[in-house]
């Protein structure tokens, strides 16, 4: 084994530029070892078609809860890679997304600069200080699409959600209703409730998730989408080559 197949291997995806060589800057922190190497940017064909050594580390600058799609890719391509996705912030969905595959760090943008430069991304996987107990990896056959995963995402949230807003009517009319971009007054007229009561409904759902942006995160906090999923395939008669 060579001294470079010793390394460990970051992937980065950002649809941003300037987060994607923030991202490479992180990684190379003055506690990060010297045997760390990163690849460039890489694109989501990039990452999906990539046949070359494994990589341990996946940082994704993307909200799991939009790209259930690539998560799984990546996840049938790269089982024991850890994965970390970062954001200005995260929502229940993504929350659930994580926990869910299991093996996903979520860390803010503010929390992976603020020590910078002295440590590294490494350490918040491996250091007790900054890491956290994760779920156990969930682990997918090759033949599994992504439309099976996001019925079981869905269950997953409902069954979660049990647990944080005990009233099942809540959950009904925010679930089956609101959250699938029907309107208050629309949702009150077909359970011929008053409009007042809908908006009873979703002020309890925001306010146990401390969703403070109605109209930008509400629904994104309650659903999962497959995101990208028309990357290009690898042909199959150059794959191996």
């Amino acid at each position: 084994m060579s001294s470079k197949d010793k390394c460990t291997r970051f992937f980065i995806y950002s649809a941003d530029w300037t987060h994607a060589a923030a991202l490479q800057n992180l990684i190379s922190g003055k506690k990060t070892p010297d045997n760390y190497i990163s690849l460039p940017q890489l694109t989501i064909s990039e990452l999906c078609e990539y046949t070359g050594p494994p990589p341990h580390i996946i940082i994704l600058d993307v909200p799991p809860g939009r790209y259930v799609a690539l998560i799984l890719a990546l996840r049938k391509s790269f089982p024991q890679a850890q994965m970390i996705c970062t954001q200005h912030y995260f929502l229940y969905s993504d929350r659930m997304v994580a926990e869910y595959f299991g093996g996903i760090l979520l860390k803010e943008y503010d929390a992976l600069i603020s020590g910078y430069p002295n440590i590294g991304i490494a350490e918040h996987l491996t250091s007790p200080i900054f890491s956290a107990a994760y779920p156990r990896l969930r682990f997918f056959c090759s033949s599994v699409p992504p439309q099976v995963v996001l019925g079981s995402l869905e269950k997953w949230i409902r069954r979660r959600l049990s647990e944080v807003i005990p009233s099942s009517r809540t959950r009904t009319i925010t679930l089956d209703w609101l959250a699938r971009g029907i309107s208050l007054r629309e949702t009150a007229k077909q359970l011929k409730r008053s409009e007042k009561v809908m908006y009873h409904y979703r002020w309890m759902m925001m306010q146990a998730l401390g969703i403070r942006h109605c109209s930008r995160d509400f629904i994104h906090s309650l659903t999962v989408n497959a995101g990208p999923t028309n990357w290009k395939k690898p042909d199959k008669k150059t794959a191996h080559k």
